[in-house]
């Protein structure tokens, strides 16, 4: 494997972009992805800026940049992003150094910073979710973003706890204690969905929510409920990708029980209401399941990235251009 030379990974979300340059993790938080704009564009600007700051912090000039992102899908997007960066002679020098560009779908890089490249599976739950399991080979479930999917994500979450308080609001629902959190949180009910959608971060705001569906969980039925339902959803997208990625079975003729590994990671679980929930739905889906700490998160996997063989099964997941 060719050194990559001096690497800075970037692992872009829907509320903001961590960077690490060459394994040092600065604490530094970029925008995040929005979904009204053009995911190369945006890319194309953060690696931008990561340079820059490589520059200011007095560190080598990255060589490799290694991207983990949500809504990257396209196999051509590392090109895509290569080619809107400034070239050597450009304003913008800091990029200069940069010839090799390595992007893939943030589910890789969960995977790999938690078991780097073996077999299991990992669901990573924040704004949004999504699965990949590694097996026979590899499955990915749910990540399709905010606006038609991530069930049982921070957003999802958030966007069920003001649904319901709407819904009461108009008597269509039953009361619940979250219309005093809501109310205070946006300033009050009026023209909320409308408010909401006129807002550049409304996806983060929705999810700021789930944190008051977690502190009432214990309280409040409604609350309750959208955490059992949230739960219930994760099991399931963790089940599927089991299943789809070859977990779930193993031994003579495929008629003995397999013990796949599951690793959990993103701050949504970090409620323990919401993580009580997944445990128990997923006791009932796959009680044979095996858990695993992660090693790392979805940052460290960024960073593996430029070791990661182009034949291998993630690998062949990993978007990949050479610039000139």
């Amino acid at each position: 494997m060719p050194d990559p030379g001096t690497v800075v990974a970037l692992d872009v979300g829907q509320s903001g972009t961590r960077l690490a340059l060459s394994g040092n993790r600065n604490g530094i938080t970029l925008p995040g992805l929005r979904g009204d704009q053009p995911v190369a564009d945006q890319l194309a600007g953060l690696v931008v800026r990561a340079c820059e700051i490589a520059r200011e912090r007095g560190a080598a000039a990255p060589t490799t940049v290694a991207i983990g992102s949500t809504g990257v899908e396209a196999p051509t997007v590392a090109t895509e992003v290569a080619t809107r960066l400034p070239g050597p002679g450009a304003p913008t020098p800091a990029t200069a150094a940069l010839t090799t560009m390595l992007i893939a779908h943030d589910s890789v890089t969960s995977h790999l910073g938690a078991l780097a490249g073996e077999p299991g599976c990992v669901l990573a739950v924040g704004t949004g979710v999504v699965a990949l399991g590694v097996g026979t080979t590899t499955a990915r479930v749910d990540g399709w973003g905010s606006l038609v999917g991530d069930a049982g994500s921070g957003h999802w979450i958030g966007r069920a706890g003001i649904e319901a308080v709407l819904r009461a609001e108009d008597g269509r629902g039953a009361p619940t204690t979250l219309r005093d959190r809501v109310a205070d949180r946006f300033d009050g009910l009026d023209a909320l969905g409308v408010r909401l959608q006129q807002h550049p971060d409304r996806v983060r705001l929705i999810a700021s929510v789930a944190h008051d569906v977690a502190e009432l969980a214990g309280t409040d039925r409604i609350a309750a409920k959208i955490t059992d339902d949230a739960g219930r959803e994760l099991s399931q997208t963790v089940h599927v990708a089991c299943r789809r990625a070859g977990l779930l079975w193993g031994g003579l003729l495929d008629t003995e029980p397999a013990s796949p590994i599951v690793v959990t990671t993103g701050n949504a679980l970090a409620s323990q209401p919401l993580r009580d929930a997944f445990e128990t739905h997923l006791q009932v889906a796959l009680p044979n399941r095996r858990r695993h700490d992660p090693a790392g998160d979805a940052l460290t996997g960024a960073g593996l990235l430029p070791g990661v063989g182009a034949d291998t099964p993630l690998g062949r997941l990993v978007s990949r251009a050479v610039r000139r």
